[in-house]
């Protein structure tokens, strides 16, 4: 089963009872005298076309195309009825302002032409919506600014007269470049006179509450002066002094096993001399000799690594010192 599409609402306001299409007819089949300034030929069909139009979308509800059309029928075809349309719509969009200077035009314009029904139903109308505006005066710093209200233009400044806004909350702004464009929410109640000031801003010119920059630094200034580093704590004796202390054991040993091993390989030798020789007491020297200088080397290694480890306590506390020993010999590194 194909579902059925709802109608738009129709009109709720208070001229919903077929007033609009009742216009429409009574304009569509006027004599050209009940016309004001009734142009002739193409314009005037025109305004019969776009006022017809307008009926139509009044009665779908649809508000905001209705008015574009009514306002543009009477620009081509001018007439106060058409003005009673244009605030019937107004009203509708609680664009009560507008309603209430349409409604006003009519009333001045149609003059004798109003049946007295008519003219005391919009003069009560009338009544009513001076309740529902409030009258703004809005202040631009700068000349020739376009201003707005709800994103409708009402003009360029200055604006010496109040505007006639409708009760609520409103969105005025104002521009005008290459200036910096200025906007404000304002609430307003019936019957308000509000003054507003909107303030244009050149982006060329330094805001005086922004405090002025620190001009970069030219090439031809000299750099900021670093502080000097702070220097190195110093160096602890304690360390240089067994370093000290150990060199001069190990080098002392290293010279006395040095010294022994030496003199039993002199008896040794002198044990070869002999004839007989003792074989055994011959080997017992070779190894003393052999043991007495490999202890020497090792005591020269070691006392070559405290020698290191003196001069690094000494000199740099930061370096590094590499030492090896091994039964050929002994090395030392030391790296700052």
């Amino acid at each position: 089963m194909t579902p059925t599409h709802a109608r738009t609402q129709r009109p709720t306001g208070p001229f919903s009872r077929g007033i609009a299409l009742s216009l429409a007819l009574s304009m569509l089949g006027a004599p050209a005298s009940s016309l004001a300034q009734q142009p002739a030929g193409a314009q005037q069909d025109e305004g019969r076309l776009r006022f017809k139009r307008g009926v139509e979308l009044f009665k779908e509800g649809d508000f905001r195309a209705a008015l574009v059309e009514f306002k543009r029928a009477y620009e081509v075809a001018p007439s106060y009825r058409i003005l009673y349309n244009l605030g019937q719509t107004s009203y509708e969009l609680q664009d009560y302002a507008g309603a209430l200077v349409a409604f006003e035009r009519y009333l001045k314009e149609g003059g004798a032409e109003l049946p007295a029904d008519r003219r005391a139903e919009v003069e009560a109308e009338v009544k009513k919506l001076q309740g529902r505006v409030a009258y703004l005066t809005i202040e631009v710093n700068e000349p020739g600014a376009l201003i707005s209200v709800d994103d409708v233009q009402v003009g360029t400044s200055p604006i010496k007269e109040p505007l006639l806004v409708s009760a609520g909350q409103r969105r005025v702004a104002a521009s005008r470049p290459p200036l910096l464009p200025a906007s404000q929410l304002i609430e307003l109640a019936g019957g308000d006179r509000t003054k507003l000031h909107l303030e244009l801003i050149n982006p060329a010119v330094r805001s005086p509450s922004t405090p002025p920059s620190l001009p970069p630094a030219s090439s031809s200034q000299a750099p900021a002066a670093t502080p000097p580093p702070a220097p190195p704590p110093p160096p602890s004796s304690a360390g240089l002094w067994l370093g000290l202390g150990a060199t001069l054991l190990l080098t002392g040993g290293a010279v006395t096993t040095g010294l022994l091993a030496r003199s039993s390989q002199q008896d040794r030798d002198r044990e070869l001399g002999r004839l007989p020789g003792d074989r055994s007491k011959i080997d017992s020297l070779a190894d003393r000799a052999k043991n007495l200088a490999l202890a020497s080397d090792i005591m020269s290694g070691l006392a070559l690594v405290g020698a290191g480890v003196t001069v690094y306590f000494a000199v740099r506390p930061g370096g590094t010192t590499t030492a090896r020993v091994s039964p050929g010999g002994a090395s030392l590194a030391v790296t700052f």
